[in-house]
């Protein structure tokens, strides 16, 4: 049987969420500006439906359990197959020299233990530069290859997303977010 993405070419078009915003803003804003960025990296016409869109919230120490999941969880669907996957966006002003944590211990566990009880791949979206709207760098992390919240830019080089201006596509046969 001939695999239905050898062929296919990734759906490529304008990328619409391009939000600027302040170096100095707060990091709820920062977070919800990049969140907004990688929602406009999925072609949500043709492929894929947002079915989650979790953005932090809390009052004083008062926290949902939802706060606990990936940001974002989306279906894709093409010519009859679906596949949920869910991401967790990270956004900073640079990207450290060295190793460095990308998240805590307990986020890692928790984002782990979703993909598990889900049964769908979790991938960490992590941008760097430019501004949490319109950020330089994007590196896309499937969770099972991230053994320990360190990581350094060596091990993220892999998974550099080169073009801002190409839509992520999902490819079902190998799981993964290009």
């Amino acid at each position: 049987m001939k695999n239905p993405f050898q062929s296919r070419t990734k759906p490529r078009g304008p990328v619409f969420a391009r939000i600027a915003v302040p170096r100095d803003a707060d990091p709820a804003e920062k977070g919800y500006a990049f969140e907004q960025f990688i929602v406009s990296m999925f072609d949500h016409e043709s492929y894929f439906t947002l079915l989650e869109w979790r953005s932090d919230k809390k009052l004083g120490k008062i926290t949902p359990l939802s706060n606990c999941h990936p940001d974002l969880e989306l279906e894709f669907e093409f010519k009859g197959i679906r596949q949920t996957f869910a991401i967790e966006c990270k956004y900073q002003h640079f990207l450290p020299a060295g190793q460095f944590a990308w998240a805590k211990e307990k986020q890692l566990s928790n984002y782990r233990q979703f993909a598990l009880n889900k049964n769908i791949p979790v991938f960490v979206v992590l941008g760097y530069g430019g501004n949490a709207g319109i950020p330089e760098e994007l590196y896309c992390i499937p969770l099972a290859q991230l053994a320990s919240i360190y990581i350094d830019a060596q091990f993220l080089a892999p998974f550099r997303h080169h073009n801002l201006l190409q839509r992520f596509f999902f490819n079902t046969v190998t799981n993964s977010l290009t």
